[in-house]
């Protein structure tokens, strides 16, 4: 089982465009869940220690060198939380798919 994490921004066009297309491509693999987290609930300073984690995650995994990010920012999670990949920005379906066949599915069929 792997969760993909959406973290968007409501003000973002590139998130709004995704939305079109990015959850029904992560959740037409099977054992893949999908949710979505705005960029303000995982910076807030009463954020949950779940949110502080992905807040974290972001940082490590998705900040450009000038300490920007490119959103919405995708992390794949296995089921005991361990980062699989990341993806930033925009991407077509294919892009997508590709992205998650080589984080989460060689994942899931070694178990």
């Amino acid at each position: 089982m792997a969760t993909v994490v959406k973290v968007y921004d409501h003000g973002c066009e590139v998130c709004v465009q995704m939305k079109r297309h990015d959850r029904v491509t992560f959740e037409s693999f099977p054992d893949t869940t999908f949710t979505e987290v705005a960029l303000d609930d995982i910076v807030s300073p009463e954020a949950t220690p779940q949110m502080r984690l992905l807040a974290q995650l972001v940082e490590q995994h998705c900040l450009n060198v000038d300490y920007t990010i490119d959103l919405p920012a995708y992390l794949i999670l296995d089921k005991s939380g361990k980062m699989l990949g990341s993806h930033v920005g925009a991407a077509t379906i294919r892009e997508l798919r590709a992205f998650v066949e080589n984080s989460v599915h060689p994942v899931l069929s070694s178990e």
